[in-house]
């Protein structure tokens, strides 16, 4: 049907918009309403884990995913990076990530056996660790256990293998459960009870989490961590025993990657009461550059630091004005027996640095100053 344009008074179809002689609109221009764009994220349930975005680094993959394997005394989750990635490029692809991780692989039907749950189980366990010796080296003693259903074992099934106590020197819940698959399979080969007992009370691994008998009051750890995996993963292990304060005393690594260093800032002052920053092996770097890229990740967790250039005296700090309960952790050198400077190895045995101070404060030589 025709109708006139207002406008050039020429015939136009009704149904036109505009038109098509002058182009006057004939009829109001209609809004095409597109759905929005939610950008609200998927929020994870209580104990799945943590995603959080690291931001003005330009990162490729700047979305973080962490799991919770415990809590603190005072209810805070403890969460250690996602394994094998911990790093994606968007928070869905962090958020499926935790989702897989935290599924359930296993079927504990009221029927499954323990032999079926090891089959399940193991494959699984497998991607997660380089080695499955020690478990799979055990777990063929365990005949007495394979038909009986999951649900019906208990205490007694598995007890009764040694009636004893056990000392083992390396701090961590890993150390025991090493311990014990240790202890069953040497007694199962036919080792003495007493011989087994002996041998753990001696095992330590130099620059592992290796304590150093100092104190009645406080205690005293060697560690090599020295990125931010290592240094959570050690920092972790050590709140389980819940310490008065826990004293980080660390540096960084010169000609290394700062981001290396941001993150160990982060990560010591969010789970440090204390951080006491001093030099590791600077190489062609100074020390006070090195510290103060660590401060940048301190600024972001809001940690505690103080600044002491020679690592003895940063430790002899610590040591004369520790308290009871404290735990103090020398990070970073481990095994190692010196420090490079200016291409130029110089001796230093962290151990030896101890044993000198020790008998310094012996002789009254140092004092507490805090």
């Amino acid at each position: 049907m025709l109708t006139q344009c207002p406008e050039c008074e020429l015939p136009v179809s009704d149904k036109a918009n505009a038109c098509p002689h002058c182009g006057y609109p004939l009829k109001p221009s209609e809004k095409i309403k597109r759905p929005r764009k939610s950008n609200k994220r998927r929020r994870l349930p209580n104990g799945f884990g943590q995603i959080s975005e690291i931001k003005n680094r330009n990162l490729r993959n700047p979305f973080r995913a962490m799991v919770t394997v415990g809590k603190t005394s005072n209810g805070r989750p403890i969460c250690k990076p996602l394994k094998p990635e911990s790093y994606f490029a968007t928070y869905n692809d962090a958020y499926a990530a935790l989702v897989e991780y935290n599924k359930n692989p296993y079927d504990l039907g009221t029927a499954i056996t323990m032999q079926e749950l090891y089959d399940k189980w193991l494959p699984e366990y497998e991607k997660t660790v380089k080695s499955t010796k020690a478990v799979t080296s055990a777990w063929p003693y365990c005949s007495a256990v394979y038909k009986m259903r999951v649900m019906d074992i208990r205490a007694r099934h598995v007890k009764g293998c040694m009636d004893c106590e056990a000392r083992v020197h390396i701090p961590g819940r890993f150390s025991v459960y090493n311990s014990l698959v240790t202890m069953l399979v040497c007694h199962l080969a036919g080792i003495s009870d007493q011989a087994i007992l002996d041998g753990l009370n001696k095992v330590q691994v130099k620059g592992r989490v290796e304590m150093l008998p100092v104190s009645k009051d406080y205690y005293l750890i060697i560690d090599y961590a020295h990125n931010e995996v290592s240094t959570r993963s050690v920092l972790t292990t050590l709140m389980e025993y819940h310490p008065k304060r826990l004293i980080c005393v660390y540096g960084g690594g010169g000609n290394r990657s700062k981001l290396r260093r941001y993150d160990m800032g982060e990560v010591t002052g969010e789970m440090a009461d204390l951080c006491v920053l001093t030099c590791d092996n600077p190489r062609d770097e100074e020390i006070r550059d090195i510290n103060n890229d660590i401060k940048v990740g301190l600024a972001k967790s809001n940690g505690k630091y103080i600044e002491i250039d020679d690592r003895k005296e940063a430790i002899a700090y610590c040591m004369v004005n520790a308290q009871p309960g404290d735990m103090i952790v020398l990070l970073g050198k481990g095994h190692e027996d010196y420090q490079e400077i200016r291409g130029v190895k110089y001796h230093f045995d962290e151990r030896e640095a101890v044993a000198e101070i020790l008998e310094e404060i012996k002789e009254g030589k140092r004092v507490r100053t805090v």
